[in-house]
């Protein structure tokens, strides 16, 4: 079966993070080759909050979007728990942890 939430540096990605509506840092590019890349460089621009954020990628070539909850503190984020590759939800024991 293959996995819907998969990037490759030709497709467009388009990504963000915010918090309470208000986006931190924003992209749109390709040359991402995984979702762990994307959310380091969206943390690296959003710079130092401490709080809850809600992280966007949409693959605008395959087109699927993700979202995950982060928790930032002193611009070193924490993933809220595993998330699924698929829909947000682990299924079938697949699961990963950004850090």
């Amino acid at each position: 079966m293959m996995n819907a939430n998969t990037l490759t540096t030709t497709d467009h990605v388009i990504a963000s993070i915010e918090v309470n509506g208000r986006i931190l840092a924003s992209v749109s590019k390709s040359n991402f080759s995984s979702l762990q890349e994307v959310a380091k460089f969206l943390i690296a621009m959003a710079g130092k909050y401490i709080g809850l954020a809600k992280l966007t990628i949409r693959n605008k070539t395959q087109g699927w979007t993700t979202t995950m909850a982060y928790a930032m503190r002193n611009n070193t984020p924490a993933a809220m728990g595993a998330m699924g590759l698929k829909g947000g939800t682990p299924r079938d024991g697949l699961q990963y942890r950004l850090w």
